[in-house]
């Protein structure tokens, strides 16, 4: 959207009820002038966000909907989203290509 907002959607699979979980998107541009602002700007190459949440769900699967708020410049990202179960340590990760316009 235009106010840098947007919305994450992704499922987390095989977790019991009650298990504490992380959800880290980042944000890495692709751009080689973006990646130059950025490291600039932030000395880092990638944006990272952290969410904590809880596994309610009394089935396999849980869905999530999050909306996003940070500001990105226009140009293509690799968006990855990092789930990790904070009992165990063990982690699942999706990436896909987005365009920022």
């Amino acid at each position: 959207t235009s106010d840098g907002a947007f919305k994450a959607y992704y499922e987390i699979y095989g977790l019991p009820p009650g298990t504490e979980f992380e959800t880290v998107p980042t944000f890495e541009p692709l751009d080689n002038a973006v990646k130059a602002a950025l490291r600039k700007l932030r000395n880092q190459e990638a944006v990272s966000l952290a969410f904590t949440n809880t596994f309610t769900s009394t089935g396999y699967r849980q869905q999530e909907l999050r909306t996003v708020q940070t500001v990105l410049s226009s140009g293509t990202y690799r968006m990855t989203i990092k789930v990790r179960d904070l009992r165990n340590g063990a982690e699942a990760t999706k990436q896909r290509i987005i365009r920022v316009r």
